[in-house]
């Protein structure tokens, strides 16, 4: 099956060395679990996934960055893995039927909301994905210079 992963460009040289493997699925507002996100649509729009941006003084104090200098987000939205899962593979599940299974309704809806109808197209993969699974790697901003 062909899925599609989105990161930013700043993570690309581990993932290509190491694999896809340190997704991070939000279970309540403060658990996790260790999977890695997928999707079957080709755009990153209304997966919830952050662009580069500024943080914010409140942000700064939070991670411990200086105030007086800018500290951006990275752009989770900037680099498009193609990926290639083998049928039957039994580590691939559709996010809607795993959600039902794993998630409290309130927080599923949660979820829900900040990717708005493209939940439907989420996939989480509960292993690692190898790099010779990827079938295309691609920057959708080519025209910017990777930090």
């Amino acid at each position: 099956m062909k899925l599609y992963h989105f990161t930013a460009a700043d993570l690309l040289p581990q993932i290509m060395e190491e694999g896809l493997s340190r997704g991070d699925v939000p279970i309540t507002q403060t658990a996790s679990y260790k999977a890695v996100w997928l999707t079957s649509l080709l755009t990153p729009i209304g997966h919830g996934l952050g662009q580069e941006r500024e943080l914010t003084d409140r942000e700064k104090a939070i991670i411990g960055a200086p105030r007086d200098r800018p500290v951006f987000m990275m752009d989770k939205r900037r680099i498009r893995i193609e990926v290639v899962i083998p049928r039957g593979d039994r580590n691939l599940h559709r996010w809607d039927r795993w959600s039902k299974k794993h998630l409290a309704p309130s927080w599923r809806d949660a979820l829900h909301g900040a990717g708005g109808h493209s939940y439907r197209t989420w996939f989480i993969y509960n292993g690692i994905i190898p790099p010779a699974w990827f079938s295309k790697v691609e920057d959708l901003k080519p025209d910017r210079i990777a930090a």
